[in-house]
């Protein structure tokens, strides 16, 4: 009996224990856990993501430190096919069989975009959606004992383009309208 005592004692001190420390240590570290997601301040990303990476840099992501594009061969077009070399030996190319990044630059005023080296036209790139303006309120629904009326507003300012995000937030925008109360014996 005393030993049962014993045990139930040591494992109430360490649940305890484990409880308190839990809670006061390691929940702090994790204040993030409250933020909204949805409330963000994320830096605005490029259209396409080889505008961010060079060729020498989409080397060393596939293949690792001291390597960059290839230049043994001339012919080789990374738009269709990404070839990299080590610096220690420039003649031994390999690849990944996959393009470089659309929007990597490819030549003078030129960027890779599927599988071809071209020039880029707005028409092409990523494009994220923003609002139009709102439209004036429609009439109310009632004209005495409390109505709704609306307004709304399109995503085409611009519209979105490419696999660009949709406008956030509601595209109607409600109002009660006609409050005061109808005459007696009356509806509307």
């Amino acid at each position: 009996m005393g030993t049962e005592r014993l045990k139930e004692g040591v494992r109430n001190t360490l649940r305890n224990l484990v409880v308190n420390t839990f809670s006061t240590s390691l929940l702090s570290t994790y204040d993030c856990l409250r933020d909204d997601p949805f409330l963000h301040d994320w830096p605005v990303q490029p259209p396409l993501p080889g505008f961010q990476y060079s060729l020498d840099q989409q080397c060393r992501f596939d293949f690792g430190p001291g390597y960059s594009l290839c230049t043994a061969y001339t012919t080789l077009d990374p738009c269709k096919q990404l070839w990299c070399s080590e610096y220690s030996n420039p003649f031994y190319c390999k690849t990944k069989k996959g393009p470089a990044l659309h929007g990597t630059k490819c030549g003078p005023g030129k960027h890779c975009f599927r599988g071809l080296c071209m020039r880029l036209t707005p028409d092409l790139l990523k494009q994220d959606g923003g609002w139009g303006p709102w439209s004036p309120f429609g009439p109310c629904s009632r004209s005495c004992g409390g109505g709704v009326r609306y307004r709304a507003h399109h995503c085409d300012a611009p519209a979105p383009n490419n696999g660009g995000r949709p406008c956030p937030g509601n595209s109607f925008e409600f109002q009660v309208c006609q409050r005061e109360d109808c005459p007696h014996l009356t509806d509307y």
